[in-house]
């Protein structure tokens, strides 16, 4: 009776001894900061890198390009960061 008891022992200190090795992996980091995303979806969609994105560059979005108009809170037709960032 004793063998199995020790084996049941061995294997749960086994076990106990690599969870934190297995969580350790499976761990991705943090997700990146909202402003972090937007800064790099901005500057992702402004192609010609002049600090706005045109209506041209937003239909690489199909939701942004829905809310171009909307968002456009100037109407010059580009999208600066302070307008890009109002979109949801």
């Amino acid at each position: 009776m004793q063998a199995p008891k020790s084996t049941v022992l061995a294997l749960t200190l086994i076990a106990l001894a690599s969870a934190p090795a297995i969580a350790q992996t499976s761990k991705k980091g943090p997700p990146p900061a909202p402003a972090a995303t937007s800064k790099a979806t901005f500057d992702k969609l402004d192609k010609n890198k002049d600090g706005a994105i045109d209506a041209q560059e937003a239909k690489a979005d199909a939701r942004l390009a829905g809310q171009f108009a909307k968002l456009d809170a100037n109407g010059d037709g580009k999208l600066s960061r302070v307008e890009f960032s109002a979109a949801k």
